[in-house]
């Protein structure tokens, strides 16, 4: 025996045997070819409540939650999140769902960390920011507000080190602002 695999194109697939199949072919469902008459934008809202009505009929639980999950990932592909998370929480069972759940908790996860980075980081530059401050401000006094909006503006934290370096050799604020 020999196999040979053949490579099926979703979006030239008809909606309606992927949607009247076997339930494991529903998360497949938005992404195949739309009625002629529909964008698939305007389609999707339906094929979610079909999907919904064979899932609660049919499935079990566990397996409802896996292909709820399993269709929203693939949709995915072509709709943007937000496009298209508010027509799944319509469904009570994406809200419930163990892998939904985990993946706005790992969202949420990575929101902190980057708060957090962005937290420290904002701290480096606060730190260089009144280095360059305390430093200039024992050579040649308070900063004129111009050049402390200036500096207060640089996110470089490179750009400000040389800067706090460059009060050594500097004859003014001007050229302390102006040391890129």
């Amino acid at each position: 025996m020999e196999f040979q695999p053949e490579v099926i194109n979703l979006w030239e697939v008809p909606l309606e045997p992927m949607l009247t199949g076997g339930l494991g072919l529903l998360p497949l469902a938005p992404l195949c070819r739309m009625p002629d008459d529909q964008t698939r934008e305007q389609a999707l809202p339906e094929i979610l409540r079909r999907i919904n009505g064979r899932l609660n009929d049919e499935a079990t639980p566990e397996l409802r939650d896996s292909l709820w999950n399993s269709t929203y990932t693939l949709s995915g592909l072509y709709f943007r999140g937000e496009e298209v998370r508010p027509q799944f929480e319509r469904y009570q069972i994406m809200r419930e769902s163990m892998t939904y759940q985990a993946t706005l908790e790992e969202g949420r996860v990575e929101g902190r960390v980057e708060g957090r980075m962005e937290g420290l980081a904002e701290g480096s530059f606060l730190a260089l920011r009144q280095m360059v401050f305390l430093l200039g401000a024992r050579k040649f006094g308070q900063a004129p507000a111009r050049f402390q909006n200036s500096i207060d503006t640089i996110r470089d934290a490179e750009r400000l080190s040389r800067m706090a370096q460059a009060v050594i050799d500097a004859t003014s604020w001007q050229e302390i602002v102006d040391t890129q």
